[in-house]
């Protein structure tokens, strides 16, 4: 199979995925923002008293989406691979789409767990942080035209031309 020849599909690919990946990361700095003005502005209180276990335990679980969003990402990848294998250049690509946008809902669940502690203990700072985290972790993962075509042809099977 032939990934030269994908060069332009791939870029309009990965543009459609930037698009995608931006709303997601969007998305975390309206619950930031949200966590801050419900807080600060309108004076929103705690929910419920947490004690110290029940947070640690939910920010725990936040922080776990993160290196499981890598992990649930290589697994669609490695499936790309095989697809790639088997179907050709476009399936693998498309799989690749799905671990990417997949990794990248994992990773706003991060600030989702976050809004929802701020919701619960009246603190906008558990918001603003695991969205912050979040944030970084989508950066380190941005779709990039070249490391998809570089992965692609890294693929068994791959040829250039």
């Amino acid at each position: 199979m032939s990934y030269d020849s994908m060069s332009g599909k791939i870029d309009r690919q990965v543009k459609t995925l930037q698009v995608i990946c931006i709303a997601f990361a969007s998305s975390l700095l309206v619950y930031a923002g949200l966590a801050w003005t419900l807080v600060e502005v309108l004076g929103f209180e705690a929910v419920v008293e947490l004690d110290s276990t029940v947070t640690t335990a939910l920010a725990f679980v936040a922080l776990a989406t993160l290196p499981a969003a890598e992990m649930l990402t290589r697994m669609l990848r490695t499936k790309a691979a095989a697809a790639g294998q088997a179907a050709g250049a476009e399936v693998a690509l498309q799989s690749y789409s799905q671990g990417v946008i997949v990794g990248f809902a994992m990773r706003e669940a991060c600030g989702v767990i976050g809004l929802v502690m701020s919701l619960l203990t009246g603190s906008w700072i558990w918001a603003v942080t695991l969205s912050a985290v979040a944030l970084i972790a989508m950066i380190v993962a941005w779709p990039r035209s070249h490391s998809v075509q570089e992965w692609l042809l890294q693929q068994p099977g791959a040829r250039r031309g």
